[in-house]
């Protein structure tokens, strides 16, 4: 059930805004010990790596985005690592949550473009990865910064 409703996620996203990725060709070939970075275009990033990933890793998320109520039904559905961007125990965490051969997303952007480039990088993701001894998966969308989810105008 599970892999039809991500098939026609797929097939809807890749029709309505013309969705390309890359980087998943290297998802078999990584080993149990992930992290997954991705750029930040739109809203739709989240349900876009649920969609094409084979299964469900761990989203790193920002505690305050994670409470917001329109985001909550989304949720649900994934296995959350809530982070607090001021509290350094929060990336220590993360650390020892990937050491245990997990598979876990962030965003290194940390926030949604508004130019349709990548924005600042932070230093957290290389850390995180580093610390953990992780391999780093690099996934790229493009089309949904055209979308009515983005923040481009």
């Amino acid at each position: 059930m599970i892999r039809l409703a991500k098939c026609f996620v797929r097939q809807l996203l890749s029709v309505l805004y013309r969705v390309g990725v890359s980087g998943m060709e290297n998802y078999q070939k990584s080993c149990n010990r992930v992290l997954i970075i991705a750029n930040h275009t739109s809203l739709l990033d989240g349900l876009l790596l649920y969609a094409w990933l084979p299964e469900t890793p761990t989203f790193a998320i920002n505690k305050d985005i994670a409470s917001r109520r329109v985001f909550k039904p989304f949720l649900y559905f994934v296995d959350l690592f809530e982070m607090d961007a001021v509290n350094p125990l929060s990336i220590k965490s993360m650390i020892k949550y990937i050491k245990q051969d997990r598979k876990a997303v962030i965003f290194p952007e940390g926030r949604i473009t508004t130019t349709g480039t990548l924005m600042k990088i932070y230093e957290g993701p290389g850390l995180i990865a580093d610390k953990s001894q992780a391999t780093i998966l690099p996934i790229v969308f493009e089309g949904t910064q055209y979308s009515p989810f983005s923040y481009m105008h």
